[in-house]
């Protein structure tokens, strides 16, 4: 995991056979670029999840802590992964990882992550990495096609988290 840095993503981006070059010119540049205004509002800090394989550095995904609050010293976290990177554990390390970069360095003292009801991978990841789940909030988001969704919400507080070790 490491800061996003432009150059870093379209590298990263253009190595991961995954992606084509639609994907590529249309969203990433999109992402950066979005991702930069952020940064300056201090809106999200976000990370890119990356690996070392035989030929490089590989893209598995990103990790942000977003919509954060410095007054009520809180923040959300989020995370994309490439569907070939799921499953690995990836995530989870990456979520403890920010997490605990939040908590103990930042000094957020509540991060949370607010799930679809239907996504139990996505639960069991943040439960994994040391996130409790606190209840389910009733027609939370509404989808393109007009239907509202209920989603569950997560959180790791600094009270109740366990450091990692260097």
């Amino acid at each position: 995991m490491h800061p996003l840095e432009s150059g870093t993503l379209i590298t990263c981006l253009l190595r991961f056979k995954g992606f084509g070059f639609v994907f590529f010119l249309l969203h990433a540049q999109n992402f950066v670029d979005r991702t930069q205004e952020s940064l300056e509002l201090e809106r999200e800090l976000p990370f890119v999840i990356s690996f070392d394989a035989a030929d490089g550095m590989r893209f598995a995904g990103v990790v942000s802590l977003h919509t954060i609050n410095t007054h009520n010293h809180c923040a959300e976290i989020g995370y994309w992964m490439h569907p070939s990177m799921r499953g690995q554990g990836i995530a989870t390390t990456a979520a403890k990882m920010i997490t605990n970069l939040g908590i103990t360095s930042i000094g957020f003292r509540r991060i949370e992550g607010v799930v679809d009801t239907d996504n139990i991978a996505s639960q069991k990841l943040l439960i994994k990495a040391g996130f409790e789940r606190e209840g389910v909030l009733k027609k939370k988001v509404t989808r393109e096609d007009g239907s509202q969704i209920d989603m569950v919400v997560l959180a790791a507080t600094s009270d109740t988290w366990k450091e990692m070790e260097s």
